[in-house]
């Protein structure tokens, strides 16, 4: 329980997964095209699972090896990134997607490491390969914050979800008082930090225009405030 702020503009940066579960949030409602292509656009879920050595025993001239399993659910640690160019310390992250980073969700840190383990020693023999001395793994899709990794165009979406997503919201027929930013409504860049930080700049942009001197007199004929 938290107080109520009053601000004249409001930039949601919930993640769409959250937004998906959330919908009851907004009050007023959200416009209908916005509902519908919120409920219909895809937001997936990546897990990582990230191995620090005390020393590498991989190639690190390549930044990413992949790992074709014969066996297992589908998306299971199906790529390693080399962390050691980018930080200088002997840094491993695997990845686990689609089935098997719901599945992993289920799982125990000291389960999933196990296999990510065996599947580094599986590809690496005979080479010895030793215990990491930490690790760290994630669960985006339990998170409250997050319900997920990232957005993509799922069947029956296309490009244009991301543009409207991203499009802002006026309240009472008045001037736009609710902006939206993060990866899913950024097209060129969707499902990518920069994407996220790009839809940022723009919603803040549009912020700026509507309150800003060009702005005054259509706040002049719009005097209520949105809280939040």
């Amino acid at each position: 329980d938290i107080d109520a702020i009053t601000a004249e503009a409001v930039v949601s940066t919930v993640p769409l997964g959250v937004l998906k579960e959330s919908l009851a949030i907004f009050d007023p409602p959200l416009p209908p095209a916005k509902v519908d292509t919120i409920e219909r656009m895809g937001f997936g879920l990546l897990n990582k699972v990230v191995l620090c050595f005390q020393e590498s025993f991989w190639d690190d001239r390549h930044d990413i090896f992949g790992i074709c399993r014969p066996e297992g659910p589908i998306g299971e640690l199906f790529m390693f990134w080399n962390f050691l160019p980018s930080t200088g310390h002997p840094v491993l992250i695997a990845l686990n997607a689609g089935e098997a980073a719901w599945l992993a969700e289920g799982l125990s840190d000291y389960v999933i490491v196990q296999r990510a383990m065996a599947t580094l020693r599986a590809v690496s023999a005979p080479r010895p390969v030793p215990d990491p001395i930490q690790t760290i793994v994630t669960r985006c899709g339990c998170d409250h914050f997050a319900r997920g990794s990232y957005s993509y165009v799922a069947l029956g979406c296309n490009g244009d979800a991301y543009d409207v997503l991203a499009e802002p919201v006026a309240v009472g027929g008045g001037a736009h008082r609710l902006y939206f930013a993060g990866e899913h409504t950024c097209r060129n860049y969707p499902a990518t930090v920069h994407g996220a930080f790009l839809s940022g700049v723009v919603a803040a942009a549009r912020v700026i225009e509507t309150l800003g001197p060009e702005g005054r007199q259509q706040r002049a004929e719009e005097p209520d405030m949105m809280s939040q």
